[in-house]
């Protein structure tokens, strides 16, 4: 019969062979040297026991004790670092698109800033003189015309086509401020044509009162005398454009200028518009002070294909200028070649 003996010092319980009753042995646990009693278990008053099982190591532990794949909670992963994802899940059709448009904005924003079209400017007009102009992005192409063409051989930008030129000048009290500016441009430009070369009329719009009188200066082959001159005499009333229009319809001008600075109403504005037409000849507007605000009147050009020209006082007064110089630099080269 098995002796059970309880270790002194790791209180484990021992299962020994009856050979050993009486004598020694050492602990299988612990290995301390034990004495066995001669009596038998139960005279020895220690409860038998089966003898237990040594520890079991981990591998060697019941499938049957561990939790079934169901019950066992997923083991931890941490997050995979971006630079480990695969690269065509990342570079997307959009992730791509917007690179690229970020990147165009990036290149083409500072270029177009740096041409000068983030500035309302667009690139440098160059005049026949070689004078470099400034002029905005939208400029239209009478703008571009009334800052670069030669003066002395265009009137507000237009080259004087044709044999015979005919102006008509208003002389209303709206046209103070400029009529003088505007003989001057009128009669420099006149006196570069050569003798022969071609005719040229003025007629002058002059009010008197509440009457409308035209004052005639007709086309002359020579264009000498002071009748070809156009005067700064001012109205002092109200003056009558259509009738001033209607005195070149016996000229056959082959372009003609009207130049006026007043708002005229729909009336009036019909009136000079079935005029130009009689005239026979392509009909410019230029227009000054109330009249550039008044695209009505561009219905008189285009009825003529001709052209509706806004001046304002500053153009004005840059037409004035340029001019001037190119009188002195024409006037220079002439002493030059003697």
């Amino acid at each position: 019969m098995p002796l059970h003996l309880k270790c002194e010092n790791c209180h484990r319980l021992l299962v020994l062979e009856e050979a050993f009753a009486g004598a020694h042995c050492r602990c299988q646990y612990c290995r301390t040297l034990l004495s066995v009693p001669s009596e038998t278990s139960s005279s020895s008053g220690v409860r038998p026991a089966t003898r237990p099982a040594r520890p079991a190591l981990k591998s060697e532990v019941s499938s049957r004790s561990r939790p079934s794949a169901a019950q066992q909670a997923p083991p931890f992963r941490a997050p995979a670092s971006p630079a480990r994802r695969s690269w065509h899940r990342f570079l997307t059709p959009a992730r791509v698109s917007a690179a690229l448009a970020a990147l165009a904005i990036a290149v083409v924003l500072p270029a177009w800033y740096l041409s000068g079209e983030a500035r309302s400017t667009a690139p440098l007009a160059v005049t026949d003189a070689g004078e470099r102009i400034h002029l905005p992005a939208d400029a239209s192409d009478e703008a571009i015309a009334l800052a670069t063409a030669d003066p002395l051989t265009h009137y507000f930008g237009r080259p004087l086509t044709g044999t015979t030129i005919g102006y008509v000048v208003d002389g209303d009290s709206s046209m103070a401020p400029y009529i003088d500016k505007v003989a001057y441009l009128t009669n420099s430009v006149n006196a570069q044509i050569a003798l022969g070369a071609k005719r040229y009329g003025i007629a002058q719009a002059i009010g008197e009162g509440n009457q409308g009188l035209v004052e005639v200066a007709e086309p002359a082959t020579d264009l000498a005398g002071a009748r070809n001159i156009l005067t700064a005499r001012l109205a002092s009333g109200k003056t009558n454009l259509a009738r001033a229009l209607s005195v070149t319809s016996n000229w056959y001008a082959d372009e003609l200028f009207l130049v006026l600075a007043k708002s005229v109403d729909d009336d009036e504005l019909n009136v000079l518009r079935q005029t130009a037409e009689q005239t026979g000849a392509v009909v410019n507007v230029i227009a000054l002070g109330d009249a550039a605000r008044q695209p009505g009147l561009a219905e008189v050009s285009t009825a003529t294909r001709g052209r509706f020209i806004a001046v304002s006082d500053e153009t004005l007064d840059k037409l004035v200028e340029r001019q001037r110089r190119a009188e002195l630099a024409a006037a220079g080269e002439q002493v030059a070649s003697r």
